[in-house]
């Protein structure tokens, strides 16, 4: 994590003000941006409105942090400030295991089901992975390929009982996660589906 990032994510906005004086009381847009990131993912409101007095714009990006994190009165600040890319905050709200937000983001418009649960899958939260699919999603073996790689058996499981039947790509998602259990689990159902 970079400096100022990290700086930010665990709300030391005195230190951010000591490394801007010796900087000439002047951060690069990059670099105010890597403070509304890090302020956003920890949850402090008051460095998200210090980086915008200091230059930052990116609000999507916030809206990102904050949504992955759960912290709805970030992501209202975000949106009230221009952040617009709701499909993204619907990943990361899944990601995190924030259903609360992910109804948000769908009652602002988000539609990327897919990527929810993608993203849920990741995460190992089978409740999103259902409201996912709940909501429309359709694209059972990106989730099997995100449960592999993020060692979530169960999901693994219920993705196939959902109709995904790529267990090769299964199997080189567990094998880049290091889940030996999924990869005997993937070559297992190989073989069920090469006897059928």
């Amino acid at each position: 994590m970079e400096g100022l990032t990290f700086l930010a994510r665990n709300g030391h906005s005195n230190l951010l003000e000591w490394v801007r004086s010796l900087r000439d009381r002047t951060f690069t847009k990059v670099q105010v941006d890597r403070v509304l990131f890090g302020a956003a993912w920890g949850g402090h409101e008051h460095l998200c409105v210090l980086a915008k007095t200091w230059g930052a714009t990116d609000w999507d990006m916030m809206l990102d942090a904050a949504a992955e994190d759960g912290h709805e009165s970030l992501c209202l600040l975000a949106k009230a400030w221009g952040a617009t890319r709701r499909d993204r905050m619907l990943r990361a709200a899944a990601k995190g295991g924030h259903e609360h937000l992910c109804v948000l983001a769908k009652a602002w418009s988000a539609t990327c089901w897919d990527a929810m649960l993608y993203a849920a899958a990741s995460g190992g939260h089978e409740h999103l992975c259902v409201l996912a699919k709940t909501w429309g999603a359709t694209h059972w073996e990106w989730m099997l390929c995100a449960a592999a790689k993020g060692g979530h058996e169960h999901l693994c499981v219920l993705a196939k009982t959902w109709g995904a039947t790529r267990r090769d790509w299964m199997l080189d998602n567990a094998e880049l996660g290091g889940h030996e259990r999924l990869c005997a689990l993937a070559k297992d159902w190989g073989t069920e589906a090469r006897r059928a």
